[in-house]
């Protein structure tokens, strides 16, 4: 029996296909090895930048709504400090408190002993009971010492703002909650009590549950010194931290990252949970000394990598396989005619030989068998220097080397082709991250825009007497149009407005408009002095000479007497209870921006029951076709006039589909927000 060996050593087949077999055995697995490591790299940091973006979601979420509950306090502790006001005032106070924030669970105005009535304690609370009514109470007690509480006792030493440590209120709103303080002072300055505002940490607990990126992910919020305040076990809630968990599992690393999330610091750790290694990515919470933590399994984040090297290796074990039986096939099909070339060449050469001998005899001259051979391979080098230096070889491009294409056949064509190609290719690679970052970035701030404005509809279930809708569509990822609005007092303040450009610089001015309106007015109840501090606001330091049309309104839901200003803006639309439409009655006035100090016209006019008030931003009338037509203010009262709901969502659907119907698919060139406004008298 012959050895295998010497097959492969006597056969040209074999020796290529098992060189071949090595080279491709090689390369398999060397690809492997750098695909295991490149891919564990890459998923590595895509679980980074996901937690990351993810935990800082969250910070703005968390951060946006305890921005909002520190105002209350902030802004209404002078109306207490200011004013002598009766005790139903203090409770009528802290009722509309609750009843108009809903973040807020629970308000207290708690005042130093025998200041109010010669009472030791007097602190009117309200808050929510679990039908989600509000009921209110005298907190102080001799059960309820609040003077000893950390809500009272450290804003009053430390004379600023605090936000206390999640504790269970037992005898006060009975729940896990967290207090933001605000120290009261008199006209002397001196101290008298304390205006709070708490927060139920269940909103805290719903937020971070839904934080998952995988199946085994959980989330953990900890306090000040530690201690658990969301947790998957809330058994351990406000009982362990994690420095006693640490302790308990002898886990010095786990003490590490507890006490890195307490001293406020943002990164991640690889450590051991439970037998498991796991990544845990954690960030501080602002406005607080709390931090957030995200725990992963790294054999989950991995899972997919794992289950694809084992088919890979299958696969490549095969391929491998398959790869020596077609080889061995192939090439000794390839070879058999080069054999026949090489037997041809044989013959030829032997004639030659007889051919260059007969010449000899001729000419009487005797060469010898070596002679005749070193002449035919001179011979044959002569023509192949020749066939080689007339040839043109091409340069290399972009200082890489590409192999030399010494024929003119497909190959040449394929050479030039593969330049080209290379050439876009890495023109590619290097525009390639930047545009993800920037797409990445702004969708962020799309989400982040997108939440400045309400967009929970119906947004006043409980109320008979006014229904409103309003929608925004930015033409980009981010946009400059802008609407909001609130009840106080029974008077709808409202707006709506519009920057000029599109994109980012846009979406900024937006956003800066749209904080002032809110806190301009918390203090001011007339549209001609909003829309004048506005504009002084946004003509400050307007460098980039942009401009905002808007448009204010205030309905007194009791008497329907509208008062509306304008900057530039649009003019709304009514629709009568007879379904006649026509456009509301407006000075244009000039847009924010433009002029500082501008003296701004006042409206005034009286609403009928069932009257429509439709707003809208020029990305409405300016909507374009595919031949540049626009789709106009008679278009858009035509639209109106078919009408016949009373509903506002379904008069901007109906809008809507009017403009969508008329651009026929022609891509929008301006943001397009509208606003219907039902009013309906009680």
């Amino acid at each position: 029996m012959k050895s295998p060996f010497l097959f492969i050593q006597k056969s040209f087949s074999a020796k290529l296909s098992f060189y071949i077999l090595g080279v491709v055995g090689f390369v398999f697995i060397l690809s492997l090895l750098l695909f295991y490591r490149y891919t564990y790299r890459k998923i590595e940091q895509d679980v980074h930048q996901d937690a990351n973006q993810m935990l800082k979601i969250t910070n703005l979420s968390i951060e946006k709504v305890l921005g909002e509950v520190e105002r209350v306090p902030e802004n209404l502790k002078s109306f207490v400090t200011d004013e002598i006001i009766s005790e139903k005032t203090l409770y009528d106070l802290t009722r509309d408190v609750v009843r108009d924030n809903e973040n807020i669970y629970g308000c207290a105005i708690a005042f130093e002993p025998y200041y109010f009535d010669d009472l030791y304690y007097y602190s009117p609370y309200s808050c929510r009971s679990k039908d989600s009514s509000i009921i209110s109470s005298q907190l102080g007690t001799t059960n309820y010492d609040y003077f000893h509480m950390d809500w009272y006792q450290i804003p009053k030493l430390l004379h600023q703002n605090y936000w206390s440590e999640p504790y269970f209120d037992e005898g006060g709103g009975q729940e896990i909650m967290t207090t933001y303080s605000v120290p009261m002072n008199d006209s002397s300055g001196k101290f008298i009590g304390i205006f709070t505002a708490d927060i139920s940490l269940g909103w805290l607990n719903d937020l971070v549950n839904h934080m998952k990126l995988y199946d085994s992910t959980y989330t953990f919020v900890i306090g000040r010194g530690g201690t658990y305040i969301v947790y998957p076990d809330k058994e351990r809630v406000l009982n362990e931290s994690v420095f006693s968990i640490a302790k308990l599992a002898d886990d010095t690393m786990f003490q590490k990252i507890g006490q890195r999330m307490v001293d406020g610091e943002n990164g991640f750790e690889v450590f051991n949970n439970n037998g498991k290694q796991s990544f845990v990515f954690f960030a501080p919470i602002p406005h607080t000394e709390w931090s957030i933590g995200i725990i992963c399994s790294k054999e989950e984040i991995f899972a997919e990598l794992y289950e694809t090297n084992k088919i890979l290796i299958l696969v490549g074990v095969v391929g491998l396989l398959l790869i020596l039986f077609f080889s061995l096939r192939i090439i000794k099909n390839l070879t058999d005619p080069l054999r026949d070339f090489s037997e041809a060449a044989q013959k030829i050469a032997k004639e030659i030989k007889k051919e260059i001998k007969k010449e000899n005899d001729k000419d009487f001259y005797k060469k010898t068998e070596q002679e005749i051979e070193a002449e035919i391979e001179a011979e044959i080098e002569k023509a192949i220097d020749e066939e080689l230096s007339n040839e043109e070889i091409s340069n290399s491009l972009l200082k890489v080397s590409f192999p030399k294409i010494t024929s003119k056949d497909e190959m040449l064509v394929l050479s030039k082709s593969f330049r080209i190609m290379y050439k876009e290719l890495i023109e590619f690679i290097i525009t390639l991250p930047k545009t993800k970052r920037i797409e990445s970035e702004l969708q962020i701030a799309r989400g982040i825009q997108m939440g400045m404005v309400p967009k929970i509809f119906p947004p006043y279930p409980d109320r008979n007497d006014v229904d409103l809708f309003a929608t925004l569509t930015p033409a980009k990822e981010v946009g400059g149009d802008l609407y909001d609005f609130f009840i106080n007092n029974d008077k709808l303040y409202f707006c709506i407005g519009d920057v000029s450009g599109k994109g980012v610089p846009a979406s900024l001015l937006m956003s800066v408009t749209l904080s002032l309106f809110r806190s301009i007015t918390h203090f001011q109840s007339s549209p001609e002095i909003i829309n004048f501090q506005l504009n002084n606001a946004v003509s400050d330091n307007n460098d980039s000479n942009m401009f905002v049309t808007f448009f204010t309104g205030i309905l007194d839901l009791k008497t329907g007497i509208l008062l509306y200003s304008n900057a530039g803006h649009n003019p709304p639309v009514l629709i009568f209870p007879d379904r006649k439409v026509e456009f509301l009655k407006v000075t244009p006035n000039i847009p924010f921006g433009v002029l500082g100090d501008f003296d701004f016209s006042l409206h005034q006019i009286q609403i009928e029951p069932n009257t429509h008030l439709y707003f809208y931003t020029d990305g409405v009338t300016e909507a374009e076709n595919n031949v540049s037509e626009l789709f106009g203010e008679q278009r858009l009262i035509e639209a109106l006039q078919t009408t016949t709901t009373n509903n506002p969502e379904q008069i901007i659907k109906i809008v809507l589909n009017s403009v969508h119907q008329f651009v026929d698919g022609n891509e929008p060139s301006d943001d397009m927000t509208m606003m219907s406004i039902v009013y309906r008298r009680k």
